[in-house]
């Protein structure tokens, strides 16, 4: 019964994404390859915007790389705070479906199925309120495997709670920048690979130099000193970029 309603459901929506995709996009905005709005010359990536008619809060974004390659169609019911409600549909490089989603009021809600690049379906999991009721991943010929986690963030040991106790103890506010008034935030983003190794290191979001390079520091003293859980990716562990903001205020 999930499956039947679901496949009804699915074939309602990409019909209204396809109407959608032949009319105007309510606004335009382009990313660069780490996800950070920037300017058309400099994109990697642009999202084209949907509102619902009585709440511009409410719709759906489409997001293509440059060259025009689908990546995802996702419903929001607040895309302000990136509250997906809907379907989200994503897509790999020659435009196949990897993955399906149901959401409601951004938790998973429904089922959610995955697929091979042969287009045979590679799991088919059920969720209420963001918590799995049942799985089952099928093989590329179809038949029954054993169950493997879908997507699973990487994790600094301990938790967020001592990632954020790992920045505090070790950020200094740099004295310039302390004398001359100066805040703002810095991300530095890098990529927690297969082994739980930081690597590629670099400064995603500028405010000074001397916060910049604080920033920079205490990220090189975490990639020598701990090693991340690695994100996993359909029961395997993959490399995964990372942005970590660094807030720095004067109270």
């Amino acid at each position: 019964m999930h499956l039947l309603r679901f496949t009804l459901l699915l074939g309602l929506i990409l019909l209204k994404s396809n109407q959608l995709e032949a009319q105007q996009a309510d606004d335009i905005r382009f990313y660069d390859r780490n996800l950070i709005e920037t300017t058309q010359d400099k994109a990697f990536y642009i999202k084209s915007y949907f509102f619902a008619p009585d709440n511009k809060n409410e719709g759906k974004i489409i997001t293509k790389k440059i060259s025009g390659q689908l990546v995802s169609d996702i419903d929001f019911g607040d895309i302000n705070k990136g509250l997906k409600h809907g379907i989200a549909i994503y897509y790999d490089s020659s435009g196949n479906i990897t993955a399906k989603e149901i959401y409601h009021w951004g938790k998973k809600h429904g089922p959610l199925e995955s697929y091979y690049p042969n287009g045979q379906r590679r799991r088919y999991d059920l969720y209420e309120n963001d918590e799995l009721i049942s799985g089952q991943c099928f093989s590329t010929t179809g038949s029954d495997t054993a169950y493997y986690v879908y997507q699973q963030l990487p994790s600094f040991p301990g938790g967020d709670e001592m990632l954020l106790a790992f920045m505090a103890k070790h950020t200094k506010y740099p004295p310039y920048a302390k004398e001359h008034n100066i805040t703002g935030i810095v991300i530095i983003g890098f990529v927690v690979n297969s082994s739980g190794k930081i690597e590629k290191i670099q400064l995603r979001k500028s405010v000074d130099d001397s916060l910049d390079g604080e920033a920079m520091r205490v990220v090189k003293l975490m990639q020598k000193k701990v090693r991340w859980s690695p994100g996993i990716a359909e029961g395997e562990k993959v490399n995964v970029e990372y942005n970590l903001p660094f807030r720095f205020s004067l109270r």
